[in-house]
């Protein structure tokens, strides 16, 4: 068990993240600036809103005494995470355009680090035949995964993985000292086997704009 008894949530896109803030809830009073933590200083855990396209752990850092909690956080496969964001995207935002499209859309986006990638602020230039709301959901879907947890002066305490969710998320609880309960299916996307999307081309895209991601958590393609 940990000796921290605070701990925060740092929330990536398309890591069964809507399902994990809602077993959470119970234990959260509201997603916030980190800054705003100590107006709640009796919750177990927090959600800050405070989700930027690079360096969130140490973005949070400078507001809070990060070492006095336990932050945790779930990642996924790069590969299996695309197609995921790609399903989502062109259900709820009418992307319209097919994987290989999506593929080559991602590896143009060049996002500033000034940006916020949730529903403002993303880079005007961005594909004009895009909505802005249709670049938001792309931006905020398909943002790299190890920079919101790993920075320079903080790191998370635990990383989840999406591929055994269920068994890692008991062992969140285990640690936040909550009781462990079965996670509901929320905002899942329906979808083949994600190596059933990809040719040579899109997986190279995939490989080279999550380079760091698949050389950290230790993912492949096809497992």
């Amino acid at each position: 068990m940990e000796t921290k008894n605070q701990s925060i949530y740092i929330r990536i896109p398309k890591t069964a993240s809507s399902a994990i803030l809602h077993a959470l809830r119970p234990h959260i009073k509201k997603s916030m600036r980190a800054r705003e933590m100590k107006n709640y200083p009796n919750e177990k855990i927090y959600h800050p809103q405070y989700v930027l396209v690079s360096r969130v752990i140490d973005r949070i850092a400078t507001e809070v005494d990060i070492s006095k909690y336990f932050t945790f956080a779930f990642v996924r496969n790069p590969y299996d995470r695309a197609v995921s964001s790609w399903k989502f995207g062109d259900y709820h935002a009418d992307w319209n355009c097919d994987f290989t499209e999506f593929c080559k859309t991602l590896k143009t986006i060049e996002t500033n680090p000034k940006e916020t990638f949730f529903w403002g602020g993303f880079p005007k230039s961005l594909f004009s035949n895009y909505s802005r709301r249709q670049i938001a959901g792309l931006i905020n879907h398909s943002c790299d995964q190890y920079p919101l947890i790993f920075g320079k002066n903080a790191s998370v305490n635990f990383v989840g993985r999406f591929e055994n969710l269920q068994q890692d998320f008991d062992t969140l609880c285990d640690k936040v000292g909550i009781k462990r309960q079965k996670l509901p299916h929320k905002n899942k996307t329906k979808h083949k086997h994600y190596t059933e999307y990809y040719d040579d081309e899109t997986r190279q895209i995939i490989a080279e704009k999550y380079a760091k991601d698949i050389e950290y958590f230790g993912y492949e393609f096809g497992e």
